[in-house]
Order: structure tokens, then C-alpha cells, then sequence
């Protein structure tokens, strides 16, 4: 029930505990909590209906609740519209003007996937009209938690109040081993059928790996088919990172700005395995230089690791201090993110 005691309505579209989303969400509802005690998570009969199909959770509750936050605004009180903001979405940046503080805006913006299908034409000719729209709303007086590098290079040159850090690193725990542990060589992925990841490349190079006798843990619920390759279904955070700690290399092909399980594998020591296109070359190193290209290439490189010379104490180091230094951007966009309530 919405009373005047409540000076703080958060709304998002997601707050489910066990989707990216919906943590980030719960934690950053949590932290306005600290600074706001009255706070309140808007809910009503229309997003319990489109919480439940997954089309109108991702396709129409945004545009809904971006009119409940406008309504509440222009009764004066403080919104926070908090999760499913990319930079494509002009709505977003619509009810900013009047005052809606927006969550961390995401996207990766100019980025295009390899395959051509509707998702391609889409991110090629559609996507960009609408960030440009986005760009013209925002105005020198707007307050904005950029997340993604491809973003912030996008409105780099706007005057509005502009913060960078990525939200998804604020339980990155620094690891303090500097001892680097001797593992047996283990390949490890985790994919979902995106076409930003470009999951059929994937399944291409896995098939030139098949039997080839490295041990290689896919985390997806596809990929069975192919022999040689351990598959596991998505698993929990505690045996997700188990998997991850017992691997020496972590291997993505995805033409997304980096997850957090991408963040996970530095911190653990693992070498990083992806191809020069990726966005992730301008600020991580590769183990293995090739081009999503050439996938032949690709596997016969990845095939001629082994005990003796896959360890590249120098690309672990430097892929740790890069990882260090957005941590630190992510703890501080945060922090200031909050005092704009």
C-alpha cells in the first residue's frame, strides 16, 4: 500500500533472486534502503501478470512502468526507476526529464552480431536511430549511471552528469593469493543461445575440439551432441564458481561488453581466451591471438596448449589490474549514484 511516509518508490522489472537482473536489483533497492528507511518496491496486478510471460516482462512492462514512475513524478515523488535501461530505450530518457533517477544504462552499443539474421538488421540499422533519439533527450541537467564501456564512449561528449562503473562488479572480492596454483589444463564456457555470443561459432569451434583430449566444460544447456565435450547444465553460484576455480582458461566468443563471469575468471587466475574482434581486446589480453574468422586456426591454437607452456603469468597480471581498476570505478559509481537520490 502506497502511503506519504514512503519517500523513496523503486521500480524495476525484475527483482527475481536468481537472475542477473533481479540480484542487481535487490542490491541496489537494499543500499537506497540504508540512506532511505521508507522505502517502497512498487508491484500491482498488471507486472505480476507480465512478470510471468517472459514477451511481456521484456516487451511491454518496461514501457508500463516507465508511465507509473512518469505518474508518480508528477505527483512530486522521488522514483527510481531502476533495471531495464539501455541506451536504445527512449522512454527512459523521456521521464528522466522530469525527475526519474534511472538505473545503471546498459547496451552494447555499436556492436553488431556476426551472423546476419533479424537480430543483426535489427542492432544494424534499428538500434542506433533509437540511441540517437536517447542521446537528444538527454539534457546537461540529467544525472546517469553509465555500465557499459560501448555506452560511456557513446555519451562521452554529452554534458550531463555521467558516471562509469559496472554494477555487476560490487561483489568482486579481490583475490590476495599471488601464488599462481598448477592446475591440469581445463577449458571452461559458459554460453546461452544470444546472437551476441555467437552461439553457432561456438558450436563450430567446439566441433573441431571434439576429442581432441582437453578437458573442456561448457556450462549451457546445449551442445550435447558434440563428443569429447563436458556439458553441465546451469548450475548454483557455489558450484558455478567451484567449476570456474578448477579451470586454468575461460573461452568466450560473445561480441558482448564483458559479464561478470567473464570478471570472475580473472579474479580467479584463469587465462582469457577470446578473438581479436571481441570488445574485450581494447582493455583485456587474449592468451591466444585469432580471428572469429578463421575458427580452424582458433583450434589448432587452443589445441597446442598443454601442462608445460599454457600458464601466461604476464596476460594474468595485467588482466588482474585492469579488472582492479573497474572494481574501483564500480564501487564508486555506486556510492555517488546514491547521493543523487
Amino acid at each position: 500500500m502506497i502511503s506519504e511516509k514512503h519517500n523513496v518508490i523503486i521500480i524495476g522489472c525484475d527483482f527475481n533472486k536468481n537472475s542477473g537482473e533481479g540480484v542487481l536489483a535487490n542490491y541496489l533497492s537494499d543500499e537506497i534502503k540504508k540512506k532511505y528507511s521508507n522505502t517502497l518496491i512498487y508491484r500491482d496486478f498488471l507486472t505480476k501478470i507480465f512478470s510471468k510471460i517472459s514477451f511481456l516482462k521484456n516487451r511491454v512492462m518496461p514501457f508500463w512502468l516507465c508511465l507509473i514512475a512518469l505518474g508518480f513524478k508528477l505527483k512530486k515523488r522521488k522514483v527510481v526507476y531502476l533495471n531495464y535501461c539501455p541506451i536504445w530505450n527512449p522512454f527512459i530518457f523521456f521521464i528522466s526529464r522530469f525527475g526519474v533517477m534511472l538505473g545503471p544504462i546498459t547496451g552494447s552499443e555499436s556492436i553488431i552480431p556476426k551472423k546476419r539474421s533479424l537480430s543483426f538488421l535489427i542492432r544494424l540499422y534499428i538500434l542506433p536511430q533509437l540511441s540517437n533519439i536517447s542521446k537528444f533527450l538527454i539534457t546537461k541537467d540529467l544525472k546517469l549511471w553509465v555500465a557499459t564501456p560501448s555506452v560511456q564512449k557513446k555519451l562521452h561528449k554529452k554534458n550531463a552528469s555521467i558516471i562509469y562503473g559496472r554494477p555487476t562488479l560490487k561483489n568482486i572480492r579481490k583475490n590476495k593469493s599471488k601464488k599462481q596454483e598448477t592446475k591440469a589444463l581445463k577449458i571452461i564456457i559458459y554460453s546461452s543461445n544470444h546472437p551476441m555470443k555467437n552461439h553457432v561459432d561456438l558450436k563450430i569451434l567446439l566441433k573441431y575440439l571434439s576429442n581432441s583430449g582437453i578437458n573442456i566444460t561448457v556450462i549451457s544447456n546445449n551442445f550435447r551432441e558434440i563428443p569429447g565435450i563436458n556439458v553441465i547444465p546451469i548450475l548454483s553460484k557455489e558450484e558455478f564458481d567451484k567449476e570456474l576455480k578448477s579451470s586454468t582458461h575461460y573461452l568466450s566468443l560473445s561480441y558482448e561488453d564483458n559479464g561478470i563471469t567473464f570478471y570472475e575468471a580473472i579474479n580467479f587466475g584463469l587465462e582469457l581466451i577470446f578473438p581479436k574482434e571481441s570488445p574485450k581486446s581494447k582493455y583485456y589480453k587474449s592468451s591466444i591471438d585469432f580471428s572469429i574468422y578463421n575458427l580452424v586456426e582458433a583450434s589448432n591454437k587452443i589445441k597446442k596448449l598443454n601442462l608445460e607452456n599454457h600458464l601466461n603469468a604476464k596476460f594474468i597480471k595485467q588482466n588482474k589490474i585492469s579488472l582492479n581498476k573497474e572494481a574501483l570505478l564500480s564501487k564508486r559509481s555506486i556510492k555517488e549514484w546514491i547521493s543523487w537520490i
